[in-house]
């Protein structure tokens, strides 16, 4: 499968396919694209694009998931739950609570799966995101006092109230919606058009 192949995003079973790698062959570069032609659809609501990202956690949905959060590379696996968070498709918190209480999953794919909870904001994954404040990885422990801390900001009043400047928005939410303290404070970092994703 080449790049051209996954072009039309309205093909689920091609992404599917790209994405998960089936033929055994299909370049990383390739299954990104199609990963990200996902996460549109996903953005859009579709919770078949969210299963699809999410295949391979032990879940059972509507059929046995298979590759996904099992996939060899730690990178794509921390790519699959940065991009289930940024979706903001509540349908991928049963499958990124997963991959944060998989203990054979990679400590850095743990991390992206907490973050990604945090974005996806809902108080129902408070009481997880607690319990791993006490993990044995740095890492996970910091992302969820993180997230915590920001779902609890999203859902308070003071967040309803905040008005962020576009000079100031980014693509990653704990840089900008997590108070310094007890305050309404922010932590902002300017963005300019060089230092923005594409």
């Amino acid at each position: 499968m080449t790049v051209e192949d996954v072009e039309d995003p309205s093909s689920l079973s091609a992404l599917s396919h790209a994405l998960l790698n089936r033929s055994g062959n299909t370049p990383l570069a390739v299954r990104f694209r199609a990963l990200f032609a996902l996460k549109a659809l996903a953005s859009e609501g579709s919770t078949e694009a969210v299963e699809i990202i999410a295949e391979g956690t032990p879940l059972i949905v509507d059929w046995v998931l298979q590759a996904g959060f099992q996939d060899e590379s730690e990178l794509l696996k921390h790519e699959l739950a940065y991009v289930l968070g940024q979706t903001k498709n509540v349908h991928a918190i049963p499958f990124l609570q997963h991959v944060l209480q998989d203990p054979k999953q990679q400590e850095i794919v743990r991390h992206e799966a907490a973050e990604a909870l945090g974005a996806l904001g809902q108080s129902s994954s408070l009481d997880l995101l607690e319990k791993y404040l006490h993990d044995d990885s740095q890492v996970v422990r910091e992302t969820c006092e993180l997230a915590v801390a920001r779902i609890k900001w999203q859902n308070s009043q003071a967040s309803k109230e905040e008005v962020l400047q576009q000079r100031y928005a980014t693509y990653r939410f704990m840089l900008i919606s997590v108070p310094i303290h007890q305050s309404t404070q922010l932590l902002l970092f300017p963005c300019n058009k060089t230092n923005l994703p594409n």
